[in-house]
């Protein structure tokens, strides 16, 4: 667990903080053969909704800024570092991304202590959007019902700098704004049709990424391609005028199009 922490500061460019490396020493399935606290050999793993199972990232929704280290184990819910864009000594000044695929939400802690005590106050997967103070101890008394819950609170709390907080909402409002980059997904339907759709309606960011995919398609089945397909194409591509490399732009030039 401590080596995986390792290389991902590393990949960071940040050194280990001593709450991350604290977090990480804490039980885990197969660490010990009598594990402590929430970790049983009958309940591999821990209450709150918090795994530190390293997930592999969702394309085209996990930022490529943040370095995943756990999830809630439900709902495709993750959480990560986010990468630094200053001067950070490490891990534990790094902010927090908390992401819910299926909310599209992200949201963002200021450090790794504020992320941990807000877990702790009532699991990982009771965040949501617009939460208050009322909200956040109604779903912290539901989950005290809970000896899993109760115990892993417990630890995360025995961290440095980890305590439940009084205002759990304020936290969660002093979410600090980042620049999150993703890989944008490609368009559902490459086609003429949909790129006239999107010219028609004025959408002309949208037909301009149907077409330069579509000049690459048609370039590449070439005579297969219809001669009236041919002849769309290019007065889509006067009409729209994306954006096309120098390798499409000859191709098109060779077969007289646009």
């Amino acid at each position: 667990m401590i080596t995986l922490f390792e290389e991902l500061a590393a990949r960071l460019g940040v050194g280990l903080g001593p709450l991350t490396l604290a977090m990480a020493r804490l039980p885990w399935p197969g660490q010990s053969p009598d594990p402590i606290g929430t970790i049983t050999q009958r309940t591999p793993h821990w209450g709150c909704d918090f795994y530190l199972d390293f997930p592999e990232p969702f394309e085209h929704f996990t930022p490529t800024n943040v370095e995943l280290f756990g999830s809630t184990g439900v709902d495709c819910n993750q959480f990560g570092f986010v990468a630094p864009t200053g001067p950070v000594s490490n891990t534990d000044e790094l902010m927090v991304a908390l992401l819910q695929p299926k909310d599209d939400e992200i949201f963002v802690f200021q450090n790794l202590a504020a992320f941990l005590s807000v877990v702790a106050t009532a699991g990982t997967e009771a965040i949501g959007r617009d939460m208050t103070d009322e909200d956040f101890a109604e779903a912290r008394e539901r989950a005290l019902e809970d000896q899993l819950f109760r115990d892993t609170s417990l630890q995360l709390c025995s961290l440095p700098g980890v305590s439940v907080p009084e205002s759990p909402a304020a936290v969660l409002r002093q979410s600090p704004e980042v620049e999150f980059k993703v890989t944008k997904a490609p368009p559902a339907i490459i086609s003429l049709g949909a790129a006239r759709k999107h010219a028609e309606a004025n959408q002309h960011a949208q037909a301009a990424e149907v077409l330069v995919l579509l000049v690459d398609k048609f370039l590449d089945l070439g005579d297969l391609v219809p001669d009236a397909n041919w002849e769309a194409l290019g007065e889509l591509l006067q009409r729209v005028q994306p954006k096309l490399s120098d390798g499409a732009q000859a191709g098109l030039k060779a077969r007289g199009v646009g």
